[in-house]
Parts: C-alpha cells; structure tokens; sequence
C-alpha cells in the first residue's frame, strides 16, 4: 500500500482571488473495459454524474474500478481532514480519469500563506 501526504506552502506575488487543488486517479488499470465509480458516505456515483462532496457528512472518497472479475487491482482513497479548509469539493466521474478539484475556502486561513 503506498500513501501519499500532502502538506502545502506558498507565497504570492498578488492578490489571490480563487486557490485549488486538482488531483486525477486512474483506479485499478488504463486497460479497457473501465468502468469507474466514486463512493463516499452518502452514496455511490457512475460516470457521468458528479459528486459534490457535503462535507459535514462526507469526509472520505473511494475511487475504484467496478468492473466484474477485472484482473487489476488498485482502488485509491482521498481523507478529508480538514475539511473546514474547503468551500466545495467537486467529482466528476469519468469513464477514465477520475479528476477531483479542492476549492480552498477564500477567506480562510488555509489561502493565506504563513510562515512555517
């Protein structure tokens, strides 16, 4: 199992306006036949709808390869764990990559940068 952690820092030449975070996965294989799904606490969703996550309730995504007896294996996960740091979190489910975009909160203090 490999996990990834993210931490983040930056320090702006300007105003900013909007910040977020665009993360892409390709659960299980590229090989065909795909047929991705995202799950979350609330529900699962297929391509072509879109999760929007409600993230007083929704603190953990699944993206995984639904495909019946797919010989790949490799689902992949996302926490939430400050959710307070986002104003919407938005997945649209494709039938490849599966692209989730974090919408930082504009006023929080996640936006603003600080020293370390």
């Amino acid at each position: 199992m490999k996990k990834l952690f993210m931490f983040g820092n930056y320090e702006p030449k300007g105003e900013v306006k909007r910040s977020y975070l665009k993360l892409i996965c390709y659960p299980a294989t590229f090989e065909e036949p795909r047929n991705r799904a995202v799950t979350t606490a609330l529900g699962t969703k297929l391509p072509g709808d879109t999760a929007q996550l409600d993230l007083s309730k929704e603190r953990w995504v699944l993206y995984e390869d639904i495909t019946p007896k797919r010989p790949a294996s490799g689902s992949a996960g996302l926490l939430v764990g400050t959710p307070q740091a986002f104003s919407r979190i938005t997945i649209p489910v494709g039938g490849y990559g599966i692209e989730t975009q974090a919408e930082l909160e504009p006023e929080g203090p996640f936006l603003r940068p600080r020293a370390i």
